[in-house]
């Protein structure tokens, strides 16, 4: 058979596949467990959660096993085997990676353009979100008055998000405010987009095209990043991009890289503390990862990277203490186990009319192309990269399978967008080098391209529109420490609505001779805004509270606390949420404790203020 008729036959045999998951997926209905009366979504339709996980693994990789099996039978003798992949080594005399400094300069570059860019930024000035930045305010002040970690705060996104991300900017400005809080948020990003940034001159560095290809596929590269994946790359992914980077090191020499290595290693903890989940995947990835070194026998480097876990993990036990470690296991486990119950939503078929379908189905697919990308990349013989670095697009791979997990547990459009940056970055990268290695092998445009002329209005052409993404204002750029400590010295009603600032001022009247303040609604924030601890270490209902053992900490911790007040939704808050689950009635003993000792005092805009009976 022709190669021609081949690859329209593997063509077809994979999308007949998609075709087939796509029918799989709705088959695919494991019965609900019982036992399990955490009230949510999932509960009220009982339905299971394992069918989430299941049902994208099909859809995945089914196709992917489909395309692989027919590329071994249409390409059996043009393919390279498992083992040449797993034991390649770089090959210098075949392939050599000459230095190339005009590629560093337009790096160096590049990352001045982004940091101009984060300079020339307009502070964001909306009103607080109560429980999103609620939640990276509230344990902050749990921390400073309570001198606690896990015993003060109930944590869902992890340790930096929710307590250390708003202390570093309340110790770097000297002062406990909401934009303190977001300017480290602008700072991570800032962190996130040059790491990126490195991880494109790394892949460019390591191509097998001529130097001045390699200045096009950088900044090409760059600006399809900037213009289509940047806003789809959160802050909490750093840990995966240092990975990423650090991998990249190691794939792309012959020695042994142990002290980077060792590095690698480190992030096993650091990405926990980080993020919770995306700890989960590095994790992971790093068992893979492992695992790959010891099949290929680099004992060297396998213990290297062992040790700096170990390490690690044995440092971060000291600082906190075994009393903080053994809460932070169980917080752990509990959000592993429960989040998805409590927060969940049933992911939208693909290709169908379900609300959120069309982008749920783009990212799956593009998940999917970003498999068979990195199949072709290593097992048809090709010298895109030295055959070691064609590797770093399996782990690359693996991130973009693990990073969708977010938008199975929670399927709305914000989630399912947070999983396409590492698919993009991947799709874009490699098509790039192919939309580059058409124009080299066309020979009448690439002797446009040789022109210095040409080359040089290209270089023009992208670094000027990298500089409109980045919308970058010198004026502001040379003023952004005057106007950073204007913006970090706002007083926190600056971020409030006139009702909110009168609620807040009416609480503040109310608590004035209250240690902490108990809450059981959406608004994470209320602590922060009224400077006391919360009574109770879930200062979240919404994603906080899981289980029924979670329910008596609370009730205990109230009793404790001896909370003479305590915060509830007012009835008509959700009333344009026909489908809102009331707190109360996700929490039964809660509750039942609450109606039995409290009684309702007054009704403050959004909020219902209940006292404690006097009798208790």
């Amino acid at each position: 058979m022709s190669k021609k008729k081949s690859v329209i036959f593997t063509f077809i045999i994979t999308l007949v596949a998609i075709y087939v998951s796509k029918i799989l997926w709705p088959i695919i209905n494991l019965p609900f467990d019982d036992k399990i009366n955490i009230i949510g979504a999932y509960y009220l339709q009982k339905y299971n959660s394992i069918n989430e996980i299941l049902r994208y693994l099909i859809f995945i990789f089914f196709p992917l096993l489909v395309f692989f099996i027919s590329i071994q039978f249409f390409f059996y003798n043009r393919l390279r085997k498992i083992k040449d992949i797993i034991y390649t080594d770089n090959s210098f005399k075949s392939f050599k990676i000459r230095s190339n400094y005009g590629l560093f300069f337009f790096l160096i570059f590049i990352l001045i353009i982004v940091i101009l860019g984060f300079t020339s930024v307009n502070f964001p000035t909306e009103n607080i979100d109560s429980y999103h930045e609620g939640q990276t305010l509230t344990p902050a002040i749990n921390y400073l008055l309570n001198k606690g970690l896990w015993s003060s705060s109930f944590m869902t996104a992890g340790l930096f998000r929710e307590v250390l991300h708003s202390l570093i900017g309340f110790n770097i400005f000297d002062v406990q405010s909401i934009g303190s809080s977001r300017v480290i948020f602008l700072l991570l990003t800032l962190i996130t987009k040059l790491s990126v940034i490195f991880l494109i001159y790394q892949i460019s560095k390591e191509l097998n095209l001529e130097k001045n290809y390699k200045i096009i596929f950088f900044l090409l590269t760059s600006f399809l990043i900037f213009a289509l994946t940047m806003k789809n790359i959160d802050s909490r992914d750093l840990p995966l991009f240092i990975f990423l980077n650090l991998l990249a090191h190691v794939l792309s020499v012959n020695k042994k890289a142990l002290f980077i290595n060792f590095f690698i290693g480190l992030l096993s903890i650091i990405s926990f503390i980080w993020s919770i989940d995306k700890g989960a995947y590095l994790n992971f990835t790093l068992i893979i990862l492992l695992t790959f070194f010891l099949v290929r026998k680099d004992h060297l480097q396998f213990f290297s990277v062992l040790i700096g876990i170990i390490t690690g993990w044995v440092i971060f036990y000291l600082i906190v203490g075994s009393n903080e470690f053994t809460l932070f296991y169980y917080n752990t486990r509990d959000i592993f186990l429960h989040i998805e119950y409590v927060r969940g939503t049933i992911h939208p078929t693909p290709f169908s009319l379900d609300e959120n379908s069309t982008r749920a189905t783009k990212t799956l697919v593009a998940i999917i192309f970003s498999g068979i990308l990195v199949i072709h990349l290593n097992f048809f013989e090709n010298k895109i990269f030295n055959n070691k670095f064609k590797l770093l697009y399996i782990f690359l791979f693996i991130l973009c399978v693990l990073s969708y997990r977010n938008a199975l547990g929670l399927s709305d459009s914000y989630h399912i967008k947070g999983s396409e940056g590492f698919p993009e970055i991947l799709i874009i990268s490699l098509l790039s080098y192919n939309f580059l290695n058409f124009i080299i092998k066309s020979k009448f445009i690439s002797n446009y391209i040789n022109s210095k002329f040409i080359f040089y209005l290209m270089l023009i052409t992208l670094i000027s529109l990298i500089f409109y993404y980045e919308k970058i204002d010198f004026k502001k750029s040379l003023k952004f420490n005057q106007r950073m400590t204007t913006y970090v010295n706002h007083p926190n009603d600056f971020f409030l609505l006139n009702k909110q600032k009168e609620s807040i001022n009416e609480l503040n009247n109310l608590l004035e001779n209250e240690k902490c303040i108990a809450i059981f609604t959406e608004d994470a924030a209320i602590p922060f805004l009224v400077n006391r601890p919360s009574c109770s270490k879930f200062f979240m209902v919404y994603g906080g509270i899981f289980t029924e053992n979670h329910q008596k900490i609370f009730i205990n911790e109230l009793k404790n606390s001896k909370s003479k007040y305590i915060i509830l939704d007012a009835p008509n808050r959700y009333k344009h949420f026909p489908d809102f689950i009331g707190h109360l009635n996700r929490f039964p003993l809660i509750k039942k404790y609450v109606l039995e000792n409290y009684s309702l005092l007054k009704e403050i805009n959004l909020w219902n203020i209940y006292k404690l009976k006097k009798n208790i």
